[in-house]
């Protein structure tokens, strides 16, 4: 039989209870939002702040979306919404008459106690003003920076915690409810992107990818496609064990867009994430160019290349380890860069430089820009400098001309004013 732990209510005198980690703090306005909040809602009984990390990690908890405003969220509504922390969150005390911290629960206490809570009543205040700090610590000893070296983080928390939560959804309304799907979601993420393999040995692994199985076969579709933290590449994967199959062959390409279902997994207009720009460089009379392939799609439905006029030009794709694909169930496809090289004319006309995706023979432009490439070299405001050539990005698409110095220098003249008013204009706003 399991065991609570009281949450030692008869110590307190206050109405608002906040349960505070010892390494955390409030920023110093946050009880007041929060207390003008429940005061101006005071059929509301659990309010929220957003959480900061400091420390060893800068930057909003991956949840954060969710603060866009200071509101009333309904969970049976905005299902995406969830909650998984005591330490960030205020409580009436009389919500919390009768409630207790499971005993034996030694990862995810909080989001267990929480939700809990609002699986008997999904409404919640949001509060975008309040800031909780979290601790990352720097030599990395919480809890949570080791849970993936302790068995209890394998077998103890998704029984006590995402079984416990699931089966408690049942009970009260005869199926899982959205936002305790979208809850197991999202942590099912983290463990599948993990290496439990590292730690696990093989009988207690094959034992936890039954787990995992078991529980994504209880997810429906939508709570996988819908998580905001998740990158495509996952969310097929993932929906690839549930079914127990290949379902990249289910990607369609409609209206520029790779989709699945309902559902627009990439915008190819956009050209995000699916590749990683690095190199762009011109030697010689050649332009090098070179990405790192993040598309996740059968190879041989889909390739890349350059058009310059009536001239086009194919990459060469080759493997690179440091960009493998591993996941929990270890090494899904290896990495791959793709490495152009355009060689370029010299001559009076300008050559716009068009860049094509093409899927099941489907060719689609994709616009990229400068700004997409690390560490580029010789780049000033939208044009690029080599001793032949210059390039300007010129409706969304690089146009390239023969290097000539008066224009080269009428442009950084304009460049150079350009920062120069910016200096001046800044100095005017500071006095």
């Amino acid at each position: 039989m399991s065991k609570a732990r009281n949450i030692g209510l008869n110590y307190t005198q206050g109405e608002f209870i906040n349960f505070l980690d010892s390494d955390d703090k409030w920023d110093y306005e946050a009880f007041e939002h929060i207390f003008r909040f429940f005061e101006k809602y005071n059929n509301i009984d659990f309010v929220a702040g957003r959480i900061k990390f400091f420390e060893n990690e800068e930057g909003y908890h991956p949840l954060d979306y969710k603060f866009y405003e200071t509101r009333v969220v309904n969970l049976s509504k905005e299902y995406n919404c969830i909650q998984l922390s005591t330490s960030s969150s205020f409580f009436r005390k009389s919500l919390l008459e009768g409630k207790y911290f499971e005993e034996g629960v030694y990862f995810c206490e909080d989001a267990r106690f929480v939700n809990n809570i609002l699986l008997y009543n999904p409404i919640m205040g949001l509060v975008k003003e309040s800031i909780y700090y979290y601790r990352r610590r720097s030599d990395l000893t919480s809890a949570i920076n080791n849970q993936n070296k302790n068995l209890e983080y394998y077998f103890g928390t998704t029984n006590l915690v995402l079984k416990f939560l699931m089966n408690s959804s049942k009970v009260l309304y005869n199926e899982i409810v959205p936002f305790i799907q979208f809850l197991i979601c999202y942590d099912l993420f983290f463990r599948i992107q993990s290496h439990a393999y590292d730690f696990l040995d093989n009988k207690n692994y094959k034992k936890y990818i039954f787990i995992i199985k078991e529980l994504l076969s209880q997810i429906d579709d939508k709570y996988i496609l819908e998580q905001k933290i998740l990158s495509n590449k996952y969310k097929i994967f993932i929906l690839s064990k549930k079914y127990n199959t290949d379902l990249r062959y289910n990607i369609k390409l409609i209206n520029n867009s790779l989709n699945y279902s309902k559902y627009t997994l990439i915008n190819l207009k956009e050209h995000k994430n699916f590749i990683i720009w690095k190199r762009f460089k011109i030697t010689k009379k050649k332009l090098n160019i070179e990405a790192i392939d993040n598309l996740y799609l059968q190879r041989e439905a889909y390739y890349y290349f350059f058009k310059i006029g009536n001239k086009t030009f194919f990459p060469k794709y080759k493997e690179n380890s440091k960009y493998d694909f591993y996941t929990m169930f270890g090494l899904v496809e290896k990495g791959r860069i793709i490495s152009f090289e355009i060689p370029l004319e010299v001559n009076d006309d300008p050559q716009i430089l068009y860049f094509y995706f093409s899927y099941l023979n489907v060719a689609t432009e994709i616009f990229i820009s400068f700004d997409s490439f690390y560490n580029i070299t010789n780049i000033a405001k939208h044009h690029y400098i080599s001793k032949s050539f210059f390039i300007r990005y010129i409706n969304n698409r690089f146009t390239i001309y023969n290097s000539k110095p008066k224009l080269e220098n009428k442009l950084e003249k304009i460049l150079l004013l350009f920062f120069v008013l910016i200096k001046f204009m800044l100095i005017i706003f500071k006095t």
